[in-house]
Order: C-alpha cells, then sequence, then structure tokens
C-alpha cells in the first residue's frame, strides 16, 4: 500500500532545545482545528449561537427557554448533557465537512423528543433540525460542561467555541466565581468573542452591582448590556423563565443583535477577529520554530567543538605509545623496498650478529619475529588500548548529555539522546577499530609498492653511485635512534637531515619517507579517533531527525498570508 504523505501539521518537528517548546506542542494541537473551524465557517451563512458553562449552572434550561421546546434533558441530576445538542434549520447542512474528530453525527427530530428531552452521547453530536424561517440564519448548541470530568467534552467546548459568533456564559450564584469558569469567562473576554453573561439561579437580595464589582475586583470588567441576572424556579424552570420578563427582554436583545440583516454584518466581523487571532497564533509558531532551529545550529556547533576536544584529548594520551609501536613497522617496510640499494647490508647484517648473539644467550636481547606486515599494524593497533578508545566515548557522551541534553524530559531530544542504540558499544568500537587497521594497512602495502616501482632508472644509478653514504646513513640512525626511523616527524628531521648532503641523489629517498611518515601519522591519528567521529555523527543524525524539511517553513507562511488578507 502505498504511504499517504505527511500532511504540513504532520511535518512540523522540533528537538525542544528552547524555553517555547511546551508552547509550541500546545500551538501544534490548536492550529490545526482552529483552522479547520475557520474554514468550516467561511463556507457557511448562518450564525452560531453557543451555550457554555459550568456543571450545574442551568444552561440546558436556558437552552430549551431560548427556542421555547423542552429538548435538551434538565434535571437535579448533574450531569444531564453529555453530549453537544445543535438546533439548526434543516437547509442549513451543519453535518456536512464537520471540523472537529467526533465519533459521530446522529440526526433526530424535535417532534420525537423524549418527555425528558435529549441528553447527548459523550464524543458525538446531536443534530436537531427544524423548519422555522425566523431561525433559519442561527444554530444554537447546547454544549457539555466546562468543568466536565470527561476530558473530551472539555475538548467538545473548545471546539464549538471557535465556532461561536456569539457566546451566552451561564453561571450560578455559587460557581460564578470559580476558577474554570472565571478564567474561561476572562478568556471570551480577552478575546473579545461576542458575549453575554446569564447569571442563572440567582438567590433574592442579591443584586447585580455585586456581582459585577466581584468580578471587577478579581480583575474582569463586564459591562451591563452584556450582563442578565434570572432568578431560581423550582418548578418548570424552561417554561417559567421563557415567561419570565427580563428573559424576555434578553431574548429579543439577543435576537436584535443577529436579525438576518444585520448577520452579514456580525459574520464579518467575527471572521476578521478569528482569522485575526489564528494570525497571531501562526505568527508565535512561526518565530518559536525560528527560534528552535537556530538553538539547533548552535547544538551541532558545540557537538562539534566537544567531538574535537575529546578527539585531542585521546591523542595526546595515545602519541607516545603510537610514536613507539609504529616505528618498528615502517622501518621493516623502508629497509625492504630499499636495501637492494645498500652495498652495505651483509657486512652490517654480520656485524650486528656477533654482536647480539652473546646478547640473546644471556637473555638479554629478545628474538626478532619474522617481517610481517598484517602482524605488525594488527599489534600497533592493539596497542592502542581500546579501554583508552572507550573511555574516550564514554566520556564524550556524558558531556553530550551534560552541558547539551535539553532539561525537558518531555522534549523529542531528550527521549532521542538516551535511545539504548544511540551510543557506540565496546563491540561496535572495536570493529570500527579494526575496520580502520584493515583500511591503513591497504595504504601502507599500497604506498611502499608504489615507491619501490616508480624510482626511475637515472635515480637507480645515481643511488648505487652514492650506496656509501646511504649505507651510513643506515648505520649512523641505527645507532641514533635504536634501530628505527621515529614517526615524528621533527625526530624524523633531525636524525636524517645532517647526513643528507645537497645534490646527492639521497634526497628522493629522504623526501618519499617524509611524506610517507606524515601521511601514516596523520592517517593513524584519524583511525584513532574514528570512534568519536561515528558517535558524534549519530549524535547529529538524531537531532537532524527532529528538524521539520525547509519546504515547510514556506508553507505556514502561505497560511498566515491567507489570515492576513481576512485582516483586512
Amino acid at each position: 500500500m502505498k504511504e499517504t504523505e505527511p500532511t504540513l501539521w504532520e511535518s512540523l518537528k522540533w528537538p525542544g532545545l528552547t524555553p517555547g517548546a511546551p508552547k509550541l506542542r500546545e500551538l501544534t494541537a490548536q492550529l490545526p482545528v482552529q483552522l479547520a473551524a475557520f474554514s468550516y465557517k467561511r463556507s457557511r451563512h448562518f450564525l452560531w449561537v453557543v451555550f457554555i458553562g459550568g456543571t450545574g449552572t442551568g444552561k440546558s434550561t436556558l437552552f430549551n427557554a431560548l427556542i421555547g421546546k423542552p429538548l435538551s434533558e434538565t434535571g437535579v441530576e448533574r450531569p444531564k448533557t453529555c453530549g453537544p445538542l445543535i438546533y439548526a434549520h434543516q437547509a442549513a447542512a451543519v453535518d456536512r465537512d464537520f471540523p472537529f474528530a467526533v465519533t459521530g453525527i446522529q440526526q433526530v427530530t424535535s417532534d420525537r423528543a423524549p418527555a425528558a428531552g435529549y441528553a447527548g452521547t459523550p464524543g458525538q453530536v446531536v443534530v436537531i433540525p427544524h423548519e422555522a424561517q425566523e431561525l433559519s440564519h442561527l444554530v444554537i448548541v447546547d454544549t457539555p460542561d466546562l468543568d466536565s470530568v470527561e476530558l473530551q467534552n472539555r475538548q467538545m467546548v473548545e471546539d464549538l467555541l471557535l465556532l461561536a459568533d456569539l457566546v451566552i456564559f451561564v453561571a450560578s450564584q455559587e460557581k460564578y466565581a470559580d476558577e474554570v469558569p472565571f478564567r474561561f469567562l476572562s478568556r471570551l473576554h480577552l478575546g473579545q468573542k461576542p458575549y453575554y453573561l446569564l447569571l442563572n439561579k440567582a438567590h433574592e437580595g442579591l443584586t447585580g452591582e455585586e456581582v459585577l464589582d466581584g468580578l471587577r475586583v478579581q480583575g474582569l470588567e463586564v459591562g451591563t448590556d452584556r450582563f442578565w441576572m434570572l432568578p431560581y424556579f423550582s418548578s418548570g424552570p424552561s417554561a417559567a423563565l421563557a415567561e419570565f420578563a427580563p428573559f424576555a427582554q434578553f431574548k429579543t436583545t439577543l435576537l436584535r443583535q443577529l436579525s438576518k440583516d444585520r448577520a452579514p454584518g456580525v459574520m464579518q466581523q467575527e471572521r476578521v477577529r478569528a482569522a485575526r487571532e489564528a494570525g497571531s497564533a501562526m505568527e508565535l509558531l512561526l518565530a518559536l520554530l525560528q527560534e528552535e532551529a537556530k538553538a539547533a545550529s548552535q547544538w551541532l556547533e558545540q557537538l562539534e567543538s566537544f567531538s574535537e576536544a575529546a578527539g585531542q584529548n585521546l591523542l595526546t594520551r595515545q602519541e607516545e605509545r603510537f610514536a613507539t609501536e609504529s616505528r618498528t613497522h615502517i622501518q621493516r617496510e623502508i629497509r625492504k623496498h630499499f636495501s637492494k640499494y645498500d652495498l652495505l647490508a651483509t657486512p652490517r647484517r654480520f656485524i650486528g650478529e656477533i654482536i647480539r648473539t652473546p646478547l640473546r644467550l644471556l637473555g638479554l636481547w629478545p628474538e626478532e619475529k619474522p617481517p610481517g606486515s598484517e602482524e605488525d599494524l594488527a599489534a600497533i593497533f592493539r596497542t592502542a588500548d581500546l579501554t583508552m578508545i572507550q573511555a574516550a566515548v564514554e566520556g564524550f557522551n556524558r558531556s553530550v548529555l551534560e552541558q547539551l541534553s535539553p532539561q525537558d524530559q518531555s522534549s523529542a531530544l531528550y527521549g532521542r539522546l538516551r535511545e539504548p542504540n544511540l551510543v557506540l558499544s565496546e563491540e561496535a568500537i572495536r570493529y570500527q577499530m579494526t575496520e580502520e587497521q584493515v583500511r591503513l594497512m591497504q595504504w601502507l602495502e599500497e604506498t611502499f609498492q608504489r615507491l619501490a616501482q616508480g624510482i626511475p632508472r637515472s635515480k637507480e644509478l645515481g643511488i648505487y653511485s652514492t650506496s656509501i653514504l646511504w649505507g651510513a646513513l643506515i648505520i649512523a640512525l641505527e645507532t641514533a635512534i635504536g634501530g628505527g626511523i621515529s614517526l615524528l616527524e621533527a625526530v624524523f628531521n633531525t636524525a636524517i637531515a645532517p647526513f643528507v648532503t645537497k645534490g646527492a641523489v639521497d634526497l628522493f629517498a629522504y623526501h618519499e619517507l617524509q611524506k610517507i611518515v606524515r601521511e601514516l601519522g596523520e592517517r593513524y591519528r584519524k583511525a584513532l579517533t574514528a570512534p568519536l567521529g561515528v558517535q558524534s555523527q549519530r549524535y547529529r543524525e538524531a537531532l537532524q531527525a527532529l528538524l521539520m524539511s525547509p519546504q515547510v517553513l514556506p508553507e505556514l507562511k502561505a497560511v498566515m498570508t491567507s489570515l492576513e488578507a481576512w485582516e483586512g
């Protein structure tokens, strides 16, 4: 089956390196729903009036009183409304392209409503169509409690708020100052969405001024034109409220504000407001994503710095061991390919054996192994001490976790840096060093073979003619530095330079050996630090996997531009 392309919102990724990362999670969850609601509203030509309130405030009672029918279940037991009820004209087709994720949309009839009314179902939407022409441009919604213990009910209230052109916020005397309802009402006020505040079930003696003063003390200035106070009716509250003069006055005010001739202006005003709100959220999203991208770039620079420091420390600790053990191998290779030009080779070996034999008999001179490139180079790598390399990698890993890991444990990078397979194991390090050993051995063998085959005929003759100087040079070197040529270039130059005369053909061999020594040293250093490079690359790839594609940013900017066009 062919995989579908990710949506714009699914393509959004960030590592979580900045303090704004939690806000990014919130925005990427909120904005797709917000934009879907905005798109839905643009394609519709009716106004949404949404009842919202806390548990037991009487939303359903007021909903029934407004539409004049007992369609929403009411009662003392709480909660009664378990899912949203939408009262809409039959031509409105509110269920088509509904913008929110619901488990189902159920069409019912007002004529066959249960005696107690519809209670709704969590996660589902109940649509009650009607034919009343005076309400054909309105969709009136009763919602679950905004402080419901059911998460999907609270989310449905938030979603329907996005569709609302006007909110009827219902509070009761006991609950209007509670934290959750008050915070929601404050959001309505600050967001400049049109609303009315209805204080239901008010006791005798409580005045509107007292309520508004109490809200004002808490920092919320509600105008008297938005506030209505209604009494408690013990029996038949919906019918009683419908006959109550202040409620009838409220209904008249509401329907006048949302009349058919004013509806287009209200729609346009609310769409501009919604576009501005979504545009501000998009602008913040872009700014936070750019901060994450900048932080990621700085993170990679720091990673490279830590890797280089760990590598330099490893090389410093390995330098002496490297120089000593590598000397034997390169000495043998040099002798193997240049010994045919050394006319003093036989007498040197004879004299050397005379000197070394008694020392061997006394156990003071070790037996020499037969020359062997692979064995020698393998010994060099074994002597490189994998424990030390492992310690360097572990120290590097520790630096990354201590200094480059986000503090927020919920961030994507925090979890990625702690994945078990991200860190090189001891076996992986050993394998890496084996691979480097093979590559270095192949290069060294090929280099000496090319050198032996590439000496020009004129150089051959010249070397034969100066064989006495060449033989003396080798003897002097064995005397001066213990029988081998050091891989440290400074020692190499110091040892050989005094014996090479200008114009002598020996300069050819000298320069060739100097190049081999320099490159061998560099290659060996790279081989030693190769596991650190592999580990660093794993971290780099871990971060880069959390960065979004460069094409996503222009798409987000295009969305913001379309919203700005609505703002005018």
